[in-house]
């Protein structure tokens, strides 16, 4: 009886086939980890930057949502130069103008049209404006355990992050923050930032917030209102 050795090319190719494909995998696990510490990267120094400018104007629209529609919290525009800043809008339905220059506050009175001197009181750290003053508060965390990639829109990357956030307004009222945030990655500066958290007394109703940022480090000029 004769006997035949099977030839051992096709498991010589079958195993170079399976080392190759261990070897891309290896190679686009490596790939999504480095893109991933890049992002996150990315996310850290848009952040610091965006904080380090000296001066830049901002949007924000704030609102509670429930079961009966939102209601709007404040719709304001602001400008900020070091430690001076300019905002004006609406809050909780009613006409505000602040200027803060230093130490001191200036709220303009919407009858007369005159302003209240704040001296040595800095109206704006309250928490009726904190959001609203110090719009880049809404941008410290704690930590960000989880950091999603969600494409782009025009030239801004989208970044979908669950942040633990180092916010008092934010950490006592509300929890489960989301956010979805625009970065210019070439400038690396945040465009947009927008906020959903959940009432801690109600799970039904949300906070959303809105917020645009732009002309960074332009010269804008605050003055103490005369």
């Amino acid at each position: 009886m004769r006997s035949y050795i099977l030839p051992r090319k096709p498991m010589t190719i079958a195993v170079a086939v399976l080392a190759l494909l261990f070897l891309a995998y290896l190679g686009l696990k490596s790939h999504a980890q480095n893109v991933s510490l890049e992002r996150e990267n990315l996310l850290g120094q848009a952040i610091e930057k965006t904080k380090a400018s000296k001066s830049y104007r901002y949007r924000i629209d704030s609102r509670l949502a429930g079961e009966d529609g939102a209601n709007y919290m404040s719709r304001v525009t602001g400008e900020q130069a070091g430690d001076r800043v300019h905002v004006k809008g609406t809050l909780l339905n009613s006409a505000f103008e602040l200027v803060q220059v230093g130490d001191e506050s200036y709220l303009k009175d919407q009858v007369t049209g005159g302003w209240i001197n704040f001296k040595g009181n800095r109206l704006a750290q309250t928490e009726l404006f904190v959001n609203e003053i110090t719009p880049l508060a809404v941008l410290n965390f704690k930590d960000v355990p989880e950091m999603n990639y969600k494409g782009k829109e025009k030239k801004n990357v989208i970044l979908e992050i669950r942040p633990v956030v180092q916010n008092p307004y934010l950490e006592t009222l509300f929890t489960d923050h989301r956010y979805r945030i625009a970065v210019d990655p070439k400038k690396k500066l945040i465009t947009k930032v927008h906020m959903e958290a959940t009432s801690r007394e109600n799970e039904k109703q949300k906070l959303v917030i809105d917020i645009a940022f732009w002309d960074f480090d332009k010269d804008i000029r605050i003055e103490a209102p005369r």
